[in-house]
């Protein structure tokens, strides 16, 4: 009865939390709401000391072994570095739901429940794993593929059977024990031990497979649902449907893509990847883990048949918004195409959607961007390595030249940007204009002369014959009794003629590989359009002009020079007021133990109160997001710190001469407004010392001068220390750094150092430009 209860109350509170969808047309990506879980807001070296003692009480003897603290040393800390990247979500719609289900299926066991804590990633791998803490995280691309909420329950299901069964940390300590076991492996490869670690980690995976079934047998959930996951998880990387691809929305009345742009035929998706060698792998093949679970299946007495047990409508709304989600990560990870595929895909059932147009104009703008500065290979891969219907998108893309692809991009992001008021959308339309004509050489008079000739040949019969070349007179041959004669020559000429014809014709039906200068024969006479062009056209002269004349200027080095010296005697004058501050960095270590985690947190903290400190005397208004400070009720701060952390993550990534306009930079648009600057900065340490090199030579030379001996010894032994102090600042809206700086000190990270420094580089920041005449 009381089991009953428990469930009738899930299903009433499921279907309250997820009676009201979200707008799907104008999607808004998921946020953190509620207080901040305490996993999130205590100290890592605190949540050691925890475990360590924990683990103490819970040995017989009362003692932790080294390897066994070192293993909780470090998940903390890297469990911690994932907690506060903002890629860990809680309070939201998603989490809530997985939570709902977690309480589903434990619903026996409410001690081994109040000890789990489960949380979505941000990642469109299908994945899920626990920790030996008791943190769950399963990905939005995993949600993204699964058919019903029983698969979910297993996913969750095993997960705790890891848990429960230790199996991180044991995973970890065989580890240990194999590879540090010399003896055991004396006349034996490397191989070998890898091939023995993953045989064990193999058996953990197929334990919590087994233990993950039975657990789900007791819950009302379909129990063969279980074997339906693991073909889930075998074509995870295929995208969320197979639908046959038109490219309907990169066409207009006047511009059709040429066929050869298409595949005959896509590659079938190969149903037999299940079965390949795992000896290696850490992981069981899917074909191996399904037959564990299928014999399992015929063994068990009474077993669920239910699909859903809590919402079937919530979980259909869960999962599509888990599929918007990962097109935006993906975006944000580079992975074009799949972005516009899966787009397109999502767009068939929400044709309206704006923000999947969005997606889909950003997909274009970033593989046009990479096409045109020739490293369309780093953000694509092979087309012949994908399978279905998604190959054509690869292939497609892969195919297109820069100027068709350029135009192409800029098209449809006029055409969105007609009913779309974004800035960004114009920013990114824009940028793609410029580059049409200055890197692509592509101008207003080309694509009037081009749409011309193709409205005459629309308007001239296929079967009209093309005009005769008039015969050349023949010449008498004396050598051939007066038969008529053609030279070479004439031969040549007349050759020209024809093929000179044939190009007059074939021009007129509009040459296949220019199509793209067709991309607003439909729309040329519009105002808007010229107007776009005339800005192009300005802007790429105006740039080229400025090259040039920095190339060939007899004063340029002179200038640069002038300006280099100006730089080191009074550093920039950037007239910025106000800069956040994005969690500083601190990391301490040396050559023998490696990072310091303990004492790297210990003054992060410290360096964070610095960063306050000298913008008080510098008098820069500076926010600081750092979240080893966030307490309970700064949910809100950590969202923004989530958004500026994907903004500066896909950043980094582009090249800075690639000049690309970050596919984020509409979510960083409300926290400019909020925090009244464009600027954010990363800053941080990096110190650690090492053994000083050549000890043996100034010991020997010391020899020779005895006196000077006890001070080599001393200097030899000494160890060198090194400390970097990076300044990175960039202005989101343009997404250009404003000021880069890497100080270099052969020594300690000294305080007096680190504030001298930073107040420098701070005052640089604040301090107001001068033009030339206030200069002299």
């Amino acid at each position: 009865m009381k089991k009953n209860t428990f469930l009738l109350l899930l299903i009433l509170v499921s279907v309250r939390m997820f009676a009201q969808q979200p707008d799907f047309n104008n999607y808004q990506p998921l946020k953190c709401s509620g207080a901040i879980p305490d996993d999130f807001l205590r100290l890592s070296q605190d949540k050691y000391k925890s475990d360590v003692k924990a683990e103490a009480q819970n040995s017989k003897n009362h003692n932790v072994s080294s390897d066994k603290e070192d293993f909780l040393l470090a998940t903390n800390y890297i469990i911690d570095q994932l907690l506060l990247s903002g890629k860990v979500l809680f309070g939201d719609t998603v989490t809530n739901y997985v939570n709902l289900v977690a309480d589903r299926v434990l619903v026996e066991q409410p001690e081994l429940r109040s000890k789990l804590r489960f949380y979505c990633l941000k990642s469109s791998e299908a994945n899920a794993f626990s920790t030996n803490q008791g943190i769950i995280f399963i990905t939005l691309g995993l949600i993204a593929q699964l058919e019903n909420e029983a698969q979910l329950a297993f996913v969750i299901s095993h997960e705790v059977a890891h848990y429960e069964r230790r199996h991180t940390m044991e995973g970890y300590l065989k580890q240990q024990e194999i590879f540090a076991d010399k003896n055991s492996y004396k006349y034996n490869t490397y191989d070998d031990q890898i091939r023995t670690a993953s045989t064990y980690s193999k058996e953990m995976e197929l334990e919590a497979d087994s233990l993950g079934l039975l657990r789900l047998s007791k819950t009302g959930y379909a129990c063969d649902e279980s074997v339906a996951s693991l073909f889930v998880l075998q074509f995870s990387e295929l995208p969320f449907n197979e639908i046959v691809y038109h490219p309907y929305s990169l066409q207009n009345p006047v511009m059709q893509l040429p066929k050869d742009l298409f595949l005959d035929t896509v590659k079938q998706i190969n149903f037999e990847n299940d079965n390949d060698d795992d000896s290696y792998a850490t992981h069981p093949n899917i074909a191996k883990r399904r037959k564990r679970l299928e014999a399992i299946l015929g063994g068990l007495a009474e077993c669920g048949t239910e699909k859903f047990v809590l919402n079937e409508p919530a979980f259909y709304m869960i999962r599509k918004i888990s599929r918007f989600e990962t097109v935006r990560i993906m975006l944000n990870a580079r992975n074009y195409c799949a972005a516009y595929y899966n787009s397109y895909v999502l767009l068939d059932e929400d044709s309206t959607s704006d923000y999947l147009k969005i997606c889909t104009a950003k997909a274009l703008y970033g593989m046009a961007k990479y096409k045109n500065h020739y490293s369309f290979g780093d953000v694509s891969e092979y087309y012949n390595k994908k399978e279905g219907q998604q190959q054509q998108v690869y292939f497609l893309f892969s195919k297109l030249t820069a100027p068709q692809l350029n135009m192409i991009a800029l098209r449809y992001l006029y055409n969105l940007s007609l009913v779309n008021a974004s800035p960004v959308i114009a920013a990114m339309r824009d940028d793609l204009a410029e580059e049409a004509v200055r890197l692509n050489e592509i101008t207003f008079p080309d694509m009037q002369k081009t749409y011309a000739l193709y409205l005459e040949a629309k308007n001239t019969p296929d079967t009209a014959a093309p005009e005769l070349v008039k015969a050349e007179p023949k010449v008498a041959d004396p050598n051939e009794n007066g038969k008529a004669f053609v030279s070479k020559y004439d031969k040549l000429r007349q050759e020209k003629k024809k093929l000179e014809q044939q190009q007059v014709i074939e021009t007129k039906k509009s040459d296949g590989s220019k199509f793209y200068l067709l991309a607003f024969g439909d729309v040329m006479d519009k105002a808007d359009v010229k107007e776009l062009f005339a800005k192009a056209e300005s802007k790429s002269a105006t740039r080229l002009a400025q090259e040039k004349t920095e190339k060939e200027s007899e004063d340029s080095d002179k200038a640069i020079r002038r300006e280099e010296k100006e730089m080191r005697k009074h550093g920039k004058s950037l007239g910025i007021d106000t800069v956040i501050y994005v969690d500083p960095f601190y990391y301490l270590a040396d050559d023998r133990k490696g990072l310091k985690l303990v004492k790297s947190e210990t003054e992060q903290l410290e360096f964070s109160a610095q960063i306050n400190e000298n913008a008080y005397y510098a008098n820069l208004s500076i926010k600081v997001l750092n979240p080893k400070t966030f307490t309970a009720s700064d949910v809100e701060q950590y969202n923004d710190l989530a958004v500026v952390n994907d903004w500066m993550g896909e950043r980094l990534d582009h090249d800075d001469e690639l000049e690309m306009l970050p596919i984020e930079t509409d979510r960083m648009q409300p926290l400019t407004e909020k925090y009244n600057t464009n600027y954010f900065c990363y800053t941080g340490i990096y110190s650690y010392k090492e053994k000083r090199s050549n000890r043996g030579g100034i010991i020997f030379f010391s020899v020779f001068v005895y006196p000077l001996l006890p001070v080599a010894l001393v200097y030899a032994f000494t160890p060198e220390h090194h400390t970097y102090f990076y300044t990175l600042m960039y202005n989101v809206q343009t997404g250009k750094p404003e000021l880069i700086q890497t100080v270099y000190l052969k020594s300690k990270a000294k305080k007096g150092f680190i504030n001298s420094i930073m107040y420098d580089t701070m005052l640089q920041i604040k301090r107001e430009k001068k033009d030339k005449k206030s200069a002299k």
